[in-house]
């Protein structure tokens, strides 16, 4: 269970070509705090019965090619199909009734919710890390 946060980032290194390595390191580290901060909005609200499924949280190293950088934000890990079967449970079910959740305030769509709620933020947030570097 993953999300991915893509970025084309030839635009700003064309802009920036007199520090393409500098602009490749600032936005590299920029999606490596927007990651850390949707996997912390998600553990929020992910469900924690055992904190199994909170300690499988991650935030990898971004993949870097040429003209791309894309960081991952999952949960799982070797229980990636608990995962995937937490978030996508149907809350109410499909009885009507609603699902138990152990802790109030957790459910289902705990990466989901967060992703939608930050993903207008992130150019701005991009943007102003990128900025404040060249400055």
């Amino acid at each position: 269970m993953k999300v991915e946060i893509e970025v084309e980032v030839g635009p700003i290194l064309e802009k920036l070509k007199n520090a393409p390595d500098k602009a490749n390191q600032e936005i590299t580290f920029a999606l490596q705090r927007i990651g850390l901060l949707l996997l912390e909005k998600s553990l929020e609200i992910t469900p924690r019965r055992y904190g199994d499924l909170r300690r499988s949280g991650t935030v990898p190293e971004p993949e870097i090619s040429r003209n791309q950088i894309v960081q991952e934000v999952g949960f799982g890990g070797a229980a990636a199909p608990y995962a995937v079967f937490i978030h996508e449970i149907p809350d109410p079910l499909p009885s009507g009734r609603p699902v138990n959740w152990t802790t109030e305030g957790t459910g289902h769509k705990y990466l989901e919710r967060p992703t939608l709620e930050i993903q207008d933020d992130i150019p701005e947030l991009l943007q102003t890390q990128i900025l404040d570097a060249f400055r």
